[in-house]
């Protein structure tokens, strides 16, 4: 616990910094393709792995995270912020809701190597897409 809040410290750090020059839209493509190439190492089937896995997605969801937030926050008038956000707060807990149960129906199924390196391909097939739609946007 005492790497991750490390980790996180340091992605959150590293966010304000990076977050300045680039817009949340942009690094999400890449982050979504990281996170995707970290699930696919889960193939190893190595406990060591799993952890620097879980460390390291979580430190990129830390370092996402507040960039998004900023750049949420300066998109939406101040006389409608809270509520927004609080809607954006709906849908990620709705999308949880769907998301945790299935990958754990998926793991009970699959097995947790080849779930999560399934769940890698997903991503690193997402990314290009995100990257594009990201295009077609300017």
């Amino acid at each position: 616990m005492l790497i991750s809040s490390v980790i996180n410290i340091g992605a959150v750090w590293l966010a304000s910094k990076i977050g300045q020059r680039f817009k949340a839209v942009a690094l999400l493509p890449i982050l979504v393709g990281l996170t995707g190439m970290l699930y696919v190492l889960a193939i190893t089937k190595l406990p060591l792995i799993y952890m620097i896995i879980y460390l390291l997605a979580d430190g990129l969801y830390a370092f996402f995270l507040p960039i998004f937030n900023n750049d949420l926050q300066v998109m939406i008038p101040s006389d409608v912020r809270a509520t927004m956000l609080s809607v954006t707060a709906m849908f990620f807990s709705l999308f949880m809701i769907v998301i945790f149960p299935m990958t754990g129906f998926l793991i009970d199924w699959l097995g947790f190597s080849l779930t999560f390196l399934l769940l890698g391909i997903v991503l690193m097939l997402l990314a290009p897409l995100l990257i594009l739609k990201r295009n077609d946007l300017k």
